[in-house]
């Protein structure tokens, strides 16, 4: 974590600690001054937990800490600050009145669970003023149950009263109703039983009105029949009428008396016969007069509902007529007491369950005044059994110091402000200052090693051997990482000019050569040409002639260094970028593996050179050179135009290290502490103990 932390200082470890210190220094002072020493002056009020009850003993109070916890936010409330206030106590010591906050800031109460007692202070720089206002919130906290017993708890039982009284009234009307309306049924408050008795005669109407209906639609029907369709005869009339069969038969015996007479040889003309004719002729015209006055008003016999027979007759019809109204009758009667008897009964009922409500009400209403009655016996004994014991004189102490608190929060907060702001500042800085920012530059870009910052001139032995271990180093990483049987090709860039590519390149080519491998140096860095010079070469072939279809060979020149050889810059220039492309370069690489182990092409920059693209994405791998100081978001976009040619990225080298970015990363005391010396000296990279300086 602390390595973390000197990352993100970016090298600003020693202004933010100095900062850290002032800050502290400010802050320690600042937090010290801002709290004073006080004093607390204490005292206790105990409140008994039983009460005493109407009827003389005690019992425990019913929830007596909810009680107690009510009775601490009271001691802190403006109301009991101001009654202190205007106490003698308060008036004679300190005789200013302060704002009720104020007072309350100062005052505090407590209580715990484990005891019957209250703790009541009182905070304040000056000891009398301490002392005085524990003392006054003492008496007020006593006064005020004084008072309180004669004014809220009063109104609140006189309420409650009231609404018991209310309800009791309200019990006695509805009582009256109820009777009231039983009185209308024989005082009776169950109408069950009338509503039965009402429901079986309705359905006995309903069954004798339904016999009567089918025995008067049965007899109009027979009426109808016998005047329309068959009209009843003389013989028929005459059973239901007993002067028409009188009549009937004396017509017979007339006519059973001329038959007689003829039969005795009188013959039809005989006067006996004719007179009989007469006779008998007069009788059935008087015999059919009656018969039709019959016939109006009987019409035959018909069964009964009641299993009998009886003349149909006009009568006996209106009598069915008469008995069906009065049927019609009863039941409507039947129908509206049964109607009047529901209603009441649903009256009732409400009633009741009125009455039910307003009982439960009374019963509320009856424990709420009997425990507010209970409460009001407490609080009147309060202040008898209280035991207040007021702070002496001299006995207000020191209450907790928090000056030294504060002092070290205030040097931990300016300590760690202008910290976290050089912190900040370091994350906003994008460039690289250490070794492990190259390693995490991106997931492909693995560190391959560090250079140190070197002197333009190196005269001292020890440093040249250790600026060699270094590129040794890298130049094994290499080798084990991309093999060792075959030709390779690697080309080495960065994101801008100024990261030292030129010095690394001359410097792996050095160290191959020195590991025995046949190497050979391309110049490819069309705008200056910096490996050419730094070997002295020069002349009008080059790079240019080898990429045209030219034989590498005749290019190639050999320097004092064993196994290491160049193909020179020749006349290129900028303005030959066009002639470089993939295929071209990968033919010219495909001809140097045929002669020498590796190659090492010393490109461009890879965003600021056209020829670097094509160079990077024919060899077989891309070394980045970062230096110290290098833009974050410049190597990113330069390790992603990389991968966006399908270049293989060997690996990142961080250039101009410090000296701790060197220890971290060689093992050994020995070279360690040559690796210090020689990054503390200046510019420059030295490999295989040849002096090039930077670029």
């Amino acid at each position: 974590p602390l390595d973390r932390v000197r990352r993100l200082l970016r090298g600003r470890t020693t202004l933010a600690v100095v900062l850290g210190i002032v800050g502290a220094l400010i802050g320690a002072s600042l937090g010290w001054a801002s709290q004073k020493m006080e004093y607390q002056a204490s005292g206790y009020v105990r409140v008994n937990p039983t009460t005493l009850t109407f009827r003389g003993d005690n019992e425990p109070l019913p929830m007596y800490r909810q009680f107690m916890y009510s009775e601490v936010m009271l001691l802190r409330s403006p109301e009991l600050s101001s009654l202190a206030m205007r106490q003698p106590v308060w008036q004679e010591r300190v005789g200013e009145t302060w704002a009720p906050s104020a007072f309350g800031y100062c005052s505090g109460a407590k209580y715990s669970n484990e005891d019957s007692y209250l703790q009541i202070s009182f905070k304040h720089p000056d000891r009398v003023t301490a002392e005085a206002g524990a003392t006054a919130l003492i008496e007020a906290y006593v006064q005020y149950f004084r008072d309180r017993k004669a004014s809220a708890e009063n109104r609140t039982i006189a309420a409650l009263q009231e609404k018991v009284t209310q309800i009791e009234a309200e019990i006695a009307n509805l009582d009256e109703q109820i009777d009231r309306h039983s009185a209308q049924f024989f005082g009776l408050n169950d109408l069950r039983g009338k509503r039965d008795r009402l429901e079986n005669e309705q359905t006995q109407v309903r069954r004798d009105l339904h016999e009567v209906t089918r025995a008067l639609d049965y007899a109009v029907q027979m009426r109808d029949h016998v005047l329309k369709d068959s009209p009843l005869t003389v013989q028929q009339l005459a059973q239901g009428d007993l002067d028409l069969a009188q009549r009937l038969a004396s017509v017979d015996d007339l006519k059973r008396q001329r038959s007689r007479l003829i039969a005795e040889s009188l013959g039809p003309n005989s006067s006996a016969v004719k007179r009989l004719n007469v006779l008998i002729a007069t009788a059935e015209h008087e015999l059919d007069q009656l018969a039709d006055v019959v016939r109006q008003n009987y019409f035959g016999y018909i069964s009964t509902p009641q299993g009998g027979t009886t003349a149909l007759t006009p009568l006996y019809i209106s009598t069915l007529e008469r008995q069906k109204q009065n049927w019609d009758a009863d039941l409507q009667r039947i129908e509206k007491e049964l109607a009047q008897v529901n209603a009441d009964e649903r009256e009732l009922e409400r009633l009741r369950g009125l009455q039910k409500v307003r009982s439960d009400e009374l019963v509320a209403a009856r424990r709420d005044l009997d425990i507010e009655e209970r409460n009001s016996a407490f609080q009147a004994e309060l202040s008898t059994i209280g035991e207040v014991g007021l702070p002496a004189e001299g006995s207000a102490g020191i209450s907790q110091d928090k000056r030294k608190v504060m002092a070290l929060g205030g040097a931990i907060m300016g300590f760690g402000i202008p910290v976290g702001l050089v912190v900040l500042l370091g994350l906003l800085d994008s460039r690289f200052r250490y070794s492990e920012d190259a390693a995490d530059a991106g997931e492909r870009a693995t560190l391959l090693g560090i250079l140190p910052n070197l002197p333009d001139r190196l005269s001292d032995p020890n440093q040249a051997s250790i600026a060699a271990h270094c590129v040794h180093q890298i130049r094994t990483i290499l080798q084990i990482n991309h093999g060792s049987d075959e030709s390779r090709s690697f080309a080495v860039t960065s994101a801008s000019r100024g990261d030292g590519k030129t010095s690394l390149a001359l410097a792996l080519g050095l160290s191959y050569a020195a590991s025995g491998a046949r190497t050979l140096l391309v110049d490819t860095d069309l705008q200056h040409g910096g490996l050419s010079a730094r070997l002295g070469v020069s002349g009008e072939e080059g790079i240019m002639d080898a990429l045209t279809g030219g034989e590498l060979l005749q290019f190639v020149c050999e320097t004092d260094v064993q196994d290491l050889a160049i193909l020179p810059i020749g006349r290129a220039a900028g303005n030959h970028a066009g002639a470089f492309s993939p295929g071209a370069v990968r033919h010219m690489l495909d001809q140097a593996k045929r002669h020498f182990d590796v190659i090492i092409c010393d490109a461009g920059p890879i965003l600021g050179s056209i020829e670097a693209t094509p160079i990077a994405s024919a060899v077989d791998g891309v070394v980045l050179a970062v230096s110290r100081g290098q833009s974050r978001p410049l190597v990113s976009k330069a390790l992603g135009h990389l991968d966006s040619v399908g270049a293989t990225v060997a690996g990142v080298v961080f250039n101009r290290a410090q000296a701790a970015d060197f220890e971290r990363s060689v093992s050994g005391m020995h070279l360690r502490n040559g690796a210090s010396r020689l990054a503390r000296n200046g510019r420059g990279t030295l490999a295989g103990g040849s002096v090039m300086s930077q670029n």
